[in-house]
């Protein structure tokens, strides 16, 4: 009966207390490592994914979000305005239609 009980004080209680600690462990001494010259963390840090990425699968390609077919090519064409055309219309009174502005759109609870 004893050796049950302390089988299970050391499934429930002490494995997780442990694992926590050697954690706890594990991370104070990176930070440590860190600490005290971070350009060779870095570098052994690089050193191990290189090492890892060597033996592992390859990343997937990303592919492209829009693909090339999508949308149209539009031919434009630069015009030059002199300043005396710029005058000109502007002593015609030039007239133009306003455009109303996009606004956002009212948002409702769905419940």
């Amino acid at each position: 009966m004893f050796g049950f009980f302390l089988l299970i004080l050391l499934l429930v209680i002490l494995w997780p207390l442990l694992k926590a600690g050697w954690q706890l462990w594990s991370n104070v001494r990176k930070v440590r490592q860190f600490m005290a010259d971070p350009a060779e963390y870095y570098r052994r840090q690089g050193q191990k994914a290189q090492d890892s990425y060597g033996s592992g699968p390859k990343p997937r390609q990303k592919s492209k979000k829009i693909s090339r077919d999508t949308g149209e090519y539009v031919a434009f064409e630069e015009i030059s305005v002199s300043a005396e055309q710029r005058a000109a219309d502007n002593a015609k009174n030039v007239t133009f239609r306003e455009e109303s502005q996009i606004t956002d759109i009212d948002w409702e609870d769905v419940k």
